[in-house]
C-alpha cells in the first residue's frame, strides 16, 4: 500500500497558469506546482504555488478535490473543501488506499477601500490619531515590492493571502489616513516590536516605509517582579496610503 501511494504522488494533475492571470483568464483553474507529502496513512498534506490577486478587483481562494479514480473531473460531490486561502490543506482521508487530488483557484471579487500603496509616503515624525479598522473591509496591501489583498478580520487583525497577516490600525495625520501594521505573530507572542494602539494619539518616529511608537507608554516588564526593565518602541510599517 505504501508503494501505490507513493506511485499515486506522481500522478497529479496540475494546470500552468500565466504569470499575471486576468480575472476573465483565471476563471476557475487548477493550480500550478501541487505537491503532496504523506504525514501518516490516512493524512496527506497538499501545497500548491499561490495564484496572486488582482488587487481591487478580486482575490484568490481555494476548492480541494479527492477521487479515487485517476484524471476525475471535479464536481460538488467530490470536493472535500473550499474557500481556502493559503496554498496548503491538509485533508483526513477516510481510509488508506490511493487518492487523486485536484486543487482549483477560484477568484472572488472584492471592492478595495481605496489606497495608493505606490505613491511616496508623507508621514512626518510627530502625533498621528488611529482608529479601528472597519470589520469586513478589504485593504489594497503593499509590502516591500508584494502586492497583496487583505480583510480586516476584526476591528485590528488584516488577514492576508499571498503575506502575513498583520495587527493594524487607520493612522491619521495632517488630514491623510494611512494603513499601518505589525506581523501577527509578533502580537501573538509579546516579543514587544508589535502592540495594540486602540484608538487615540500617539508620538511617532517615521524612517522609510516604518514608523515607531515614542513615549512611556509601552514598557518591557519582568514576568516574576513585575517590574519595569525598559522602555520600548514598538515598530508599525506602513502598508498602505487610505487617502
Amino acid at each position: 500500500m505504501r508503494a501505490l501511494k507513493l506511485l499515486f504522488f506522481l500522478s497529479i494533475a496540475s494546470a500552468v497558469l500565466p504569470t499575471t492571470p486576468s480575472r476573465a483568464q483565471i476563471g476557475e483553474v487548477d493550480v500550478d506546482g501541487l505537491t503532496l507529502h504523506a504525514l501518516s496513512q490516512r493524512e496527506t498534506r497538499l501545497v500548491w504555488t499561490p495564484v496572486p490577486p488582482k488587487v481591487c478587483e478580486y482575490k484568490v481562494v481555494y476548492d480541494v478535490f479527492r477521487s479515487s479514480s485517476k484524471g476525475f473531473q471535479p464536481s460538488d460531490s467530490n470536493r472535500i473543501a473550499s474557500g481556502i486561502t493559503v496554498p496548503y490543506y491538509t485533508a483526513h482521508e477516510p481510509n488508506v488506499r490511493a487518492w487523486f487530488y485536484r486543487v482549483r483557484a477560484v477568484p472572488v471579487p472584492v471592492h478595495c477601500v481605496p489606497s495608493i500603496p505606490g505613491e511616496p509616503v508623507n508621514f512626518k515624525s510627530g502625533k498621528i490619531t488611529t482608529y479601528p479598522l472597519d470589520l469586513g473591509n478589504h485593504y489594497n496591501v503593499m509590502v516591500g515590492d508584494v502586492p497583496d489583498i487583505c480583510t480586516a478580520a476584526s476591528t485590528s487583525e488584516l488577514a492576508c493571502g499571498l503575506l502575513q497577516d498583520f495587527h493594524a490600525v487607520i493612522a491619521a495625520q495632517d488630514e491623510h489616513e494611512y494603513l499601518i501594521g505589525c506581523p501577527s505573530r509578533d502580537f501573538d507572542t509579546h516579543n514587544w516590536t508589535c502592540v495594540d494602539l486602540g484608538s487615540g494619539s500617539f508620538d511617532v518616529i517615521v524612517h522609510s516605509r516604518a514608523l515607531a511608537i515614542k513615549g512611556d507608554k509601552f514598557s518591557k516588564i519582568e514576568p516574576g517582579t513585575g517590574k519595569e526593565i525598559e522602555v520600548l518602541h514598538p515598530e508599525f510599517s506602513i502598508l498602505s496610503i487610505l487617502k
